[in-house]
């Protein structure tokens, strides 16, 4: 569930899988209006059949809005699915942010760099946001949040991968003991191309750093093929609009055999819902691109 306007955040990361930030801010307001939100909610809750978490995250930084806390408490009110927030941390210094995230099961916040050149190089952030107290802030939710705290940290290679940052990492989740540490890379197509991945491999080997808690949590291919969705073209078009694919990624994901995933895919692409786009040596699919454009263009 998103509570703000297309990538609308106060970072700039270069690993985002959405593009680059179209409006840099650290203003708190209310961006859509919070009735508004939970009609959606309420609305989503009567098509889905199961549901783990209602994830709070979205294409920008949720706690930008200034209603979050009343989103939150009224999504509590109407089910008792459990309720999870991923956040980049970078507000969690504001005593009212971290109450009006007191109400979620779960947190999920980030951290990816400790040092102040690096941060800025990894996550071009808004001239408020620093390190430190992204730092200070998640140390002040473990004191008030008694509640599972997974922090992920994303390495993208040849920037937060050095020894000497893993070790200023090291130390920061020892300060904010969270119940988890995720080690995540890059995925699917960044909003700068030099942001590179890393191997399974090296992840593997970071994640010793990082104690029993931590787990890698990227995406590789799987080896398990799930059953195949009675409703391809539908699958397809619910997995695109959360995150960019390649043909395997749907391949793997969805357990479609190719030639039925590579027919809808030229339908969609073809019927202008779906965008085809290079990266690398692979080619990725998309709604995220087309529905920026329609964005740009109101």
């Amino acid at each position: 569930m998103d509570p703000l306007p297309y990538k609308t955040c106060n970072l700039d990361c270069v690993y985002c899988e959405l593009g680059r930030t179209q409006r840099l801010t650290a203003q708190r307001k209310v961006y859509i209006p919070v009735d508004a939100v939970l009609a959606d909610v309420r609305e989503a809750l009567k098509t889905c059949a199961r549901v783990d978490y209602i994830t709070v995250t979205g294409s920008g930084e949720p706690t930008l809005h200034s209603g979050l806390g009343a989103i939150l408490r009224g999504i509590k009110a109407m089910t008792e699915i459990p309720l999870a927030v991923i956040t980049h941390s970078s507000l969690l210094h504001l005593p009212e942010v971290r109450a009006d995230l007191a109400a979620a099961d779960l947190l999920i916040p980030s951290l990816d760099a400790v040092s102040p050149k690096i941060f800025r190089r990894l996550n071009h952030p808004h001239s408020s946001v620093s390190p430190e107290r992204m730092v200070e802030g998640l140390v002040a939710l473990r004191e008030e949040y008694s509640r599972p705290i997974w922090l992920e940290i994303l390495i993208v290679k040849g920037l937060n991968d050095g020894p000497e940052e893993v070790g200023r990492l090291r130390e920061a989740v020892r300060r904010i003991r969270p119940d988890r540490v995720q080690l995540n890379t890059v995925a699917r197509p960044p909003a700068y191309p030099f942001a590179e991945p890393l191997s399974r491999e090296t992840l593997e080997a970071l994640k010793e750093s990082f104690g029993e808690g931590a787990e890698v949590i990227a995406e590789f291919p799987s080896q398990v093929q799930p059953e195949a969705p009675s409703d391809p073209e539908r699958a397809i078009r619910t997995y695109l609009e959360r995150r960019p694919a390649t043909l395997f990624d749907l391949i793997s994901a969805l357990g479609l055999k190719a030639e039925t995933a590579e027919g809808h895919l030229r339908a969609l692409v073809e019927e202008g819902e779906v965008e085809q786009m290079g990266a690398a040596d692979s080619t990725f699919y998309s709604t995220y691109y087309r529905f920026r454009r329609q964005k740009v263009r109101t």
